[in-house]
């Protein structure tokens, strides 16, 4: 989709259009009617006007089908919402109720991190649904987890949308981040104070300073929106420790003009936030209190 496309359908989705159409097309078939009752001569001014408002009108009617068939996929939307909470749900409740009560506690480990990205998994997989149904094209969504090696920070992947991708076949798995190599990442992590911390490009081949350690990203998205899976203690700003890290929820398509920095943007920020809640019951982040400093009372 190109960038004047995109224009054109946003101002023809526009209510404002749709009722000056409207207008405009009474105003001039009431024009046309009155030139022949009256016998006003030939009609041609009138007939020019009505036509160019009768296809305005045609126009925005004919775009107002595809605004039904989006609020359909709303609605399907919903029922993918619904399964990703309900998966949730079941892995804690698994967690919490089984791999808790495992006395190997390396194998609880290892049942845990195993179940998490499966888990992952299907969430990406149903944003993926979710986002190609918005956007009427394909995409790919992935969980990128923060790594630390040394004083140096990397991030790699932890799960996809599809399975056995050739983007997977890359040699290079893990990516800087902080470094200026990979410009998606470092954007998303600057703090917003205003908004969603993130980065959008609805065309990457405009970004005259973008940079990407992927050689060949070229072949397998040109539009991106990533979001932080993180907590940020806002009593700390400012500060090098003031939020934990853990990774990226990203979107992308080969399709340009398509991803926005709205409410696309606040539903993958959404879906983040839960990512972060899960992660972290998952690994033990979240403690009401250490263990043996319980109220014995």
């Amino acid at each position: 989709m190109t960038l004047g496309m995109r224009r054109f359908q946003d101002a023809i989705n526009n209510p404002w259009i749709h009722g000056l159409a409207s207008a405009l097309t009474l105003i001039s078939t009431a024009w046309l009617a009155a030139t022949y009752s009256f016998g006003l001569g030939k009609p041609i001014y009138p007939w020019i006007a009505f036509s160019v408002f009768v296809i305005i009108w045609v126009v925005a009617t004919v775009y107002s089908i595809r605004i039904r068939q989006e609020n359909r996929c709303f609605r399907s939307m919903c029922h993918q919402m619904h399964t990703i909470n309900h998966t949730y749900r079941d892995a804690l409740a698994q967690t919490f109720k089984e791999v808790s009560r495992e006395t190997n506690k390396k194998l609880a480990k290892t049942k845990a991190q195993e179940l998490e990205k499966e888990v992952v998994t299907s969430v990406c997989q149903r944003l993926a649904k979710i986002y190609s149904l918005l956007l009427h094209c394909d995409c790919m969504v992935t969980a990128k987890l923060i790594v630390q090696d040394g004083e140096k920070l990397f991030c790699q992947t932890l799960a996809r949308s599809e399975s056995c991708c050739s983007r997977d076949n890359f040699s290079k798995k893990l990516f800087a981040v902080k470094t200026g190599e990979n410009t998606a990442f470092d954007t998303a992590l600057v703090y917003q104070s205003t908004g969603f911390s993130h980065f959008h490009s609805s065309d990457l081949n405009k970004l005259k300073d973008y940079a990407n350690e992927r050689q060949n990203w070229k072949k397998h998205y040109v539009s991106a929106l990533v979001v932080p899976i993180r907590y940020v203690d806002l009593r700390k700003i400012g500060q090098p420790n003031c939020s934990d890290d853990l990774g990226f929820l990203c979107v992308d398509t080969l399709t340009p003009n398509r991803l926005k920095n709205d409410w696309h943007l606040a539903l993958l920020s959404g879906f983040a936030d839960q990512l972060y809640n899960f992660m972290s019951l998952m690994r033990g982040k979240y403690r009401l209190w250490e263990s043996g400093t319980a109220d014995a009372s």
